[in-house]
């Protein structure tokens, strides 16, 4: 299943992010900044560049992801 998260960088979407990995789930982890995402990436989780206060689609977050975890805080 493919699966979308918001937050990924921080401690609960990371952890999320791994663990659906490690049960061979696809997951897409939408990220501002790039540079924290280096053990995700790691992982063989796919990075997207973004922001979930941006307007329209986010490149690489392909839109036919099954579930969202939304683990993030507006700042």
């Amino acid at each position: 299943m493919k699966f979308l998260i918001t937050g990924a960088t921080g401690f609960l979407g990371s952890r999320i992010a791994e663990m659906l990995v490690e049960k061979n789930h696809e997951v897409i982890a939408l990220v501002r900044n790039p540079d924290k995402a280096a053990k995700l990436k790691k992982s063989g989780i796919t990075i997207a560049i973004g922001d979930i206060k941006g307007q329209g689609k986010h490149e690489g977050t392909d839109e036919r992801y099954r579930r969202r975890f939304s683990c993030c805080r507006l700042v």
